[in-house]
């Protein structure tokens, strides 16, 4: 199986020279993430004139290229729930990800993540998130289209959210009625979200073919702590088995971020344990 993981941290404690240090760590593919914070989407890199946008993904493929590091996957920029930001910050960001769609494109990369959007009054109406959603959804599309990219929508954490199990996602795929979009699971938000006697394995088999991307971290059911697989309480073994079972060829990409506090000298290492880490959960395999 083919092993990733983000460059959120490695960025972040790196900078130019995140790509290296994945592949001095063993890997040949990445989650491209550097901006997928709400900050970045709403300053920096999504403000850019065109020509300067896309002079800067160019020279990320490039160095990337260089490095031996294949883009698997990339995060587009995710917003805080609409109750925090203005109708102005919102529409921003719904530009923000559509750019992100063309960055995906720019980057040579098969698929973008795009969370969906949680409106506050999902509780006691959720057909406004859902209209919402689906109406944003078919507008992606249509430029993943364009770009002959995928869209993998992102469940969501929380027991009852909007997009936190298999039904609403397959819903949004079955309305958007789309051959570019997917579904990218995050075992820690599904984790999260399973009521009792449901596990993080029976939603890959409900998502079966449809299943295109993963983040895999790990917590204890308390909260969204992205932990290295076997730090949690998640049944790895089980997980792989589902895996296996649908067929899944696409990326095993983690997304634990235990070393976003370490200084740089320390994440060569961290990011070498992370990749053993992810050879270990595919061992059985």
């Amino acid at each position: 199986m083919k092993i990733s993981t983000t460059t959120h941290v490695a960025d972040q404690k790196c900078g130019e020279g995140s790509m290296r240090l994945l592949a001095q760590a063993g890997f040949h593919y990445a989650d491209y993430s550097p901006t997928m914070s709400q900050y970045h989407a709403f300053a920096g890199l999504y403000t850019l004139a065109d020509d300067e946008f896309k002079s800067f993904f160019e020279r990320d493929r490039k160095r990337s290229d260089e490095a031996g590091i294949q883009i698997g996957q990339i995060h587009a920029p995710f917003n805080s729930p609409p109750d925090r930001v203005t109708e102005e910050e919102l529409a921003f960001f719904i530009k923000a990800v559509k750019r992100a769609i063309w960055e995906c494109h720019l980057l040579n990369s098969p698929c973008a993540v795009i969370h969906p959007i949680i409106f506050p009054d999902w509780q006691e109406n959720p057909a406004h998130t859902f209209e919402i959603n689906n109406r944003l959804f078919v507008e992606y599309a249509a430029l993943a289209e364009r770009y002959q990219v995928k869209l993998a929508v992102e469940n969501m954490p929380g027991r009852g959210v909007p997009y936190c199990d298999s039904k609403d996602l397959l819903e949004l795929l079955r309305t958007v009625n789309s051959p570019c979009m997917a579904v990218c699971l995050d075992t820690g938000h599904a984790h999260l979200s399973m009521p009792a006697g449901r596990t993080v394995a029976d939603v890959v088999r409900d998502l079966g073919k449809h299943l295109q991307a993963l983040h895999v971290h790990d917590n204890d059911a308390s909260g969204d702590q992205h932990r290295c697989p076997y730090l949690g309480t998640i049944d790895w073994p089980a997980f792989m088995r589902a895996l296996a079972e649908i067929g899944y060829t696409h990326t095993l990409n983690l997304e634990a971020k235990f070393s976003e506090h370490m200084p740089a000298d320390l994440q060569l290492p961290a990011h070498r344990f992370l990749y053993e880490t992810a050879m270990s959960l595919c061992d059985p395999l």
